[in-house]
This record gives C-alpha cells, sequence and structure tokens, in this order.
C-alpha cells in the first residue's frame, strides 16, 4: 500500500512509519521541517499542494496537530481557538480534499493520542475538539454514499 503519513517524526509516528514500513508498505513521510515532504498543514493551499506532490495513495495516517496542553479551568479562548486550528481544521481539510486522492477502498486514520483514551489532566484540548468530529464523520465517506464532488 501507498501510505502518507503525516507527523512522523512525533512519538506516535515514529512508531507507526516503523510498523508499516516492516509490514511492506510504501510510506511517504509529511512534515513541518522533517519528512519526504515538508508542508503546514494549518493552511489548506499546503494540503492542496501536498496532495499534489504525494500522488495516488491507499491510505492517510494523521498523527499530528497541535494544542495547548493546560488545565481546563486555565484554558482561554485563544487556546481553545488554538486548539481548533491546529488539529481538528486540518484534520477536516485533510479528508475534504484527500477524497479524490485516495483509492475507493483506501482509508483516513485520524489520531488523536493518549488524552482521547486515559484522562490527562492537562489534555482538555487534545481530547475534545476531535473525539466528537470523528465518529460522526466515517459513515459517509464511503464512496458509494459521495457523489464525487467534494463535501
Amino acid at each position: 500500500m501507498n501510505i502518507l503519513l503525516i507527523g512522523a517524526a512525533g512519538t506516535l509516528g515514529r512508531a507507526l512509519h516503523t510498523t508499516l514500513r516492516e509490514r511492506g508498505h510504501r510510506i511517504l513521510t509529511v512534515g513541518r521541517t522533517s519528512g519526504d515532504l515538508r508542508y503546514d498543514l494549518t493552511a489548506p493551499e499546503q494540503i492542496t499542494a501536498m496532495y499534489e506532490a504525494a500522488g495516488p495513495l491507499d491510505a492517510v495516517v494523521y498523527a499530528a496537530g497541535e494544542v495547548p496542553y493546560k488545565p481546563l479551568p486555565e484554558m482561554t479562548p485563544a487556546d481553545w481557538h488554538s486548539a481548533f486550528t491546529g488539529k481538528v481544521l486540518p484534520q477536516i481539510e485533510l479528508v475534504r480534499q484527500g477524497l479524490p486522492h485516495v483509492a475507493e477502498r483506501g482509508s483516513f486514520t485520524l489520531i488523536t493520542g493518549i488524552p482521547a483514551r486515559e484522562p490527562v489532566r492537562t489534555g482538555a484540548a487534545a481530547r475534545w475538539p476531535t473525539a466528537p468530529w470523528k465518529p460522526s464523520s466515517a459513515p459517509p465517506l464511503s464512496r458509494s454514499h459521495h457523489s464525487g464532488s467534494t463535501p
């Protein structure tokens, strides 16, 4: 499989890269400052350029994104905005733009990280913004329910 791995330099990304490579997949890594391709995915035009450079894909794995780590009472409106623009919006745009670039039976894997599974005192922003969106977005991604135009 041709897999686009975003965030390959991080802790989860490195582990995924090793595992996927050992299983015989072709991995193309993406990051802001390292990787086969270098793009800032907080900018939609950078996502467009990334997909053009990547070529046909079977899967996209997103193990990146920045959020502030603070206890909930210390979070400010600016912190929530930062979490949304640093993690959630890039994931949405990655899938929205990626549909035409990923194979018919391909997949998108959006990784939230540990705060989605286990309580982390300073992880409110890491867990909250992405958890509600992911389960509700999965069903309509099937091409049998998708006219071919970008939603």
